[in-house]
């Protein structure tokens, strides 16, 4: 749990910030999704009577102050992995790839990044 003070009795399950910061940046969010792709088998009215998903994987993206040099393609790992469910990395915590890097520069702000990255069921290790 992130420093901080809670007031109230929060539920033992709930848990409050982050645990560390990500990718040399003053992490400010990290989400999480895991997704497949779906087929649909239509019947004769245009119904969907089965559903199919293949290419299982999860993509994240942190957001945070501050810039990287991380490249297109890097193998990353998350100093919060642990915080999430194992089951939000299909193919473990050692295949984390990323998808995206952006900077923001403002002139009444502070200069931010944004990472994305994917991780795919079948790939265990990059």
């Amino acid at each position: 749990m992130a420093a901080g003070t809670v007031i109230g009795s929060p539920l033992a399950e709930a848990d409050f910030g982050l645990t560390a910061s990500e990718q040399g940046l003053v992490t400010q969010s990290i989400a999480i999704t895991r997704t497949a792709d779906e087929v649909e088998i239509m019947d004769h009215n245009g119904n969907a009577a089965n559903v199919g998903f293949h290419n299982e994987r999860s993509e994240g993206t942190i957001e945070g102050y501050g810039t990287t040099d991380l490249v297109v393609g890097a193998a990353i790992t998350l100093a919060n992995a642990a915080d999430f469910l194992a089951g939000f990395f299909p193919g473990g915590t050692s295949s984390l790839v990323v998808d995206e890097v952006t900077a923001s520069r403002e002139n009444t702000n502070f200069v931010k990044a944004t990472v994305k990255f994917s991780n795919y069921k079948k790939i265990t290790a990059l």
